[in-house]
């Protein structure tokens, strides 16, 4: 493309063979160079797509995704229960996660280092879940996972996993060595037959509450 933009200013006699003789070796070099680029391009894409997955799952829009812990929104999670709750095996169970006494946490360190906390719990979280798992948030710092295809035995099982995971996660205030300590309160919601998703999400909210002011982890089936 150099050359041809070149070609419009400077004329070359026909007797010099040199200029078809470059433009023959440039071009198979410019689009090695860019099959090259487009190679990478598509490796990071997998990346990402597979870094993405517990955010969207099979729903790929940005307007879903909530800008401060970089999970998905509560529509997420909408979208996801319609269009496979006539499947009941496919969405036996919700959890609801908060971290216990959050609000004391930004009250004594401030909004900034609370919205870090948020941040960096969302992703170790993330961290932490299967490959089929779907998180998102839908309160200040309570979190929503859905989990297909899970007994509840499970679920239980995977919830303690998750307190135990948050229980020792490092947390360090920002410019301080000191290690902030967090309680994971995790509520399970077991779905019934006559639910529909609203009643499974308030199930796992009811759970929550229950967690909250017991020993941080209850089912309600």
């Amino acid at each position: 493309m150099w050359q041809d933009t070149l070609d419009e200013f400077f004329a070359l006699a026909s007797t010099q063979a040199w200029e078809s003789a470059v433009e023959s070796i440039l071009m198979p070099m410019g689009l090695g160079l860019l099959t090259y680029g487009l190679w990478h391009w598509h490796k990071e894409q997998l990346s990402i797509r597979a870094q993405l997955l517990k955010r969207e799952q099979v729903f790929r829009d940005h307007l879903w995704l909530d800008g401060l812990s970089q999970v998905a929104r509560f529509e997420q999670i909408e979208a996801t229960l319609k269009s496979d709750w006539e499947d009941e095996l496919a969405h036996q169970v919700a959890l609801i996660v908060e971290l216990h006494d959050f609000n004391y946490f930004q009250r004594r360190y401030g909004y900034s280092e609370a919205d870090r906390l948020l941040r960096e719990t969302g992703e170790y979280l993330i961290l932490n879940l299967r490959q089929k798992d779907l998180i998102c948030r839908i309160a200040r710092d309570r979190l929503i996972i859905l989990m297909p295809y899970t007994r509840p035995s499970q679920a239980c099982e995977l919830a303690v996993n998750l307190r135990s995971a948050v229980a020792h996660f490092c947390f360090h205030l920002s410019g301080s060595d000191q290690r902030i300590e967090q309680v994971l309160d995790v509520g399970i919601g077991v779905r019934q037959p006559m639910d529909d998703p609203q009643a499974l999400v308030k199930r796992a909210t009811d759970a929550l509450q229950s967690a909250s002011s017991g020993n941080g982890m209850s089912l309600v089936s």
